[in-house]
């Protein structure tokens, strides 16, 4: 696909790609399980609107936990997603599925459910599913009451559903293996570092890999699967957490902070000091402080050190796998560049309750407010993608890009995506 969805996949299976939009999905998943035999692999996971788990073969390892005969779903009545005022059922713009059929997307002629003439596969085909048209309303269950969900009301259902899976619940489920876990991110994919440079991230692909990358990327891949090394036990998802919840929110504050229009600009001052204080304050050593600031450059020094490697200082290294080395690297790139940050700010803060120019007192929120913007623009973090402000309780699912696959060129169509719900 061009917006990139499959790049990992199309890398994996034919080592370049194979552009042309979706592919034949049951052809492909049956070649990666026939793949995946030697390295006793039994199931592939993705993302879908939230995540799918593909089993390679669902009589080995699967128990049945229910098998219920659940309601029908009515085929023509309007939901919370159903058709806007003024449109009927049915009658969609084209090239849209219609409201009574939310799986439009997926009928006749979409991959997902064919199969190319000739390329029969065992086991049969699923059957082909229906054209799209508005049919007649099942039958509800015998003594049934009122009207039934509609079909897109239990699509938005299931997506919904979905996304309650996207913090930890706690729950038993799918358990990364961070210890094998293989980045393109990794620097030693030299064509990956080259391709990024310079271009917005929301145009990342790994499709830019050369031959020689996708070479070592697949030995690398080979190398964690064949191991007998389990690695360190290292809890790296919480780890990377609680990177993300020690600084998230109070930075998005400060940001706001620092870049709000107030009268009393000794007030912001004072608290955007005491907020920079209070995220270094755990690292601070007393004996580093300088008789004279102006002179000594290096006093921060030490307490940039123990800022940037206060995660993972104490972590066993001689157990890590050269995948957890990465992290460790990782995790640590973004706290050296936090802590950076905050330390260039309190050296420009250390002696501001002493500016009574309002003039400079301005000047140092500007710089900070730049400071601290380039910063979480350089993270990125998801936390910080939401739209301000929040969009109420009545949002339709029409609203929200819910599908991890690019279905729109937004540089062209829609312009700069604005941190704001749209519908597409």
């Amino acid at each position: 696909m061009q917006s990139g969805t499959i790049d990992t996949q199309e890398i994996l299976w034919h080592g370049e790609l194979r552009e042309g939009g979706w592919r034949d999905e049951r052809r492909e998943i049956v070649e990666l399980c026939s793949w995946g035999e030697k390295y006793d692999i039994h199931g592939f996971v993705r993302m879908e609107f939230d995540f799918e788990i593909m089993l390679c073969d669902f009589t080995q390892r699967v128990n049945l936990v229910s098998g219920l005969a659940l309601l029908p779903t009515h085929r023509d009545m309007p939901g919370p997603g159903g058709p806007p005022p003024g449109r009927k059922p049915g009658k969609g713009p084209p090239g849209l599925p219609m409201d009574n059929d939310p799986l439009g997307l997926f009928a006749k002629g979409h991959s997902r459910f064919e199969t190319s003439p000739g390329d029969h596969l065992e086991p049969p085909q699923p059957p082909k599913m229906p054209l799209p048209f508005p049919g007649e309303d099942p039958i509800p269950p015998k003594g049934w009451k009122g009207s039934l969900l509609s079909g897109s009301t239990v699509v938005f259902g299931a997506i919904q559903a979905g996304n309650w899976h996207n913090a930890p619940s706690g729950l038993n489920g799918v358990v990364l293996d961070h210890a094998g876990a293989i980045s393109f991110f990794d620097p030693k994919y030299t064509s990956l570092v080259k391709a990024r440079r310079g271009v917005d991230r929301m145009k990342w692909r790994v499709g830019n890999i050369t031959k020689s990358d996708v070479e070592l990327f697949r030995a690398d891949l080979d190398s964690a699967l064949t191991r007998k090394e389990k690695g360190s036990d290292v809890r790296w998802s919480g780890l990377v957490r609680s990177v993300v919840e020690r600084h998230a929110d109070r930075l998005e504050f400060l940001f706001e902070w620092v870049g709000a229009e107030r009268k009393n600009v000794t007030e912001g001052i004072v608290y955007a000091r005491r907020t920079i204080l209070e995220m270094l304050a755990p690292y601070f050593v007393v004996d580093s402080v300088p008789s004279n600031y102006q002179t000594n450059l290096t006093w921060l020094n030490p307490t940039m050190h123990y800022c940037s490697t206060a995660f993972t200082s104490h972590l066993p290294v001689g157990d890590f796998t050269p995948q957890e080395h990465l992290l460790k690297r990782a995790v640590e790139v973004v706290t050296t560049e936090i802590c950076r940050t905050l330390g260039v700010i309190w050296l420009d803060a250390f002696d501001a309750e002493q500016v009574e120019n309002e003039m400079e007192q301005r000047d140092k929120l500007a710089r900070w407010k730049g400071e601290i913007g380039r910063l979480m623009d350089w993270l990125g973090w998801a936390v910080w993608v939401k739209c301000k402000p929040a969009c109420g309780p009545f949002v339709s699912s029409a609203s929200l890009v819910l599908v991890p696959c690019a279905l729109i060129d937004f540089d062209q169509t829609l312009g700069a995506v604005q941190p704001a719900t749209m519908a597409v």
